[in-house]
């Protein structure tokens, strides 16, 4: 069951980067700074999960699945909370 808080917890932080760099983000504005923190970001946050899910995995695959179901939990409410 921490697999799933460990989930809940890497979604909620992916989620708090994602709005942070969308907020810096203005419609017709595209400068080099712009896409190298879009760019940058998305990197950090898929290398993260990719990091947390292999540690997972390596315990075994209820522990990955565990993992996997707390990260998509956290991103349905965030889905959710939104609308």
């Amino acid at each position: 069951m921490i697999w799933l808080g460990v989930g809940l917890l890497a979604g909620l932080v992916n989620l708090q980067v994602l709005a942070k760099t969308l907020a810096i983000v203005h419609p017709g504005v595209l400068s080099k700074l712009i896409v190298s923190v879009v760019i940058g970001s998305f990197i950090l946050r898929m290398g993260t999960l990719t990091v947390i899910l292999w540690l997972a995995l390596r315990q075994g695959v209820v522990p990955l699945l565990f993992t996997f179901a707390g990260f998509w939990l956290s991103r349905w409410y965030f889905i959710k909370k939104g609308t």
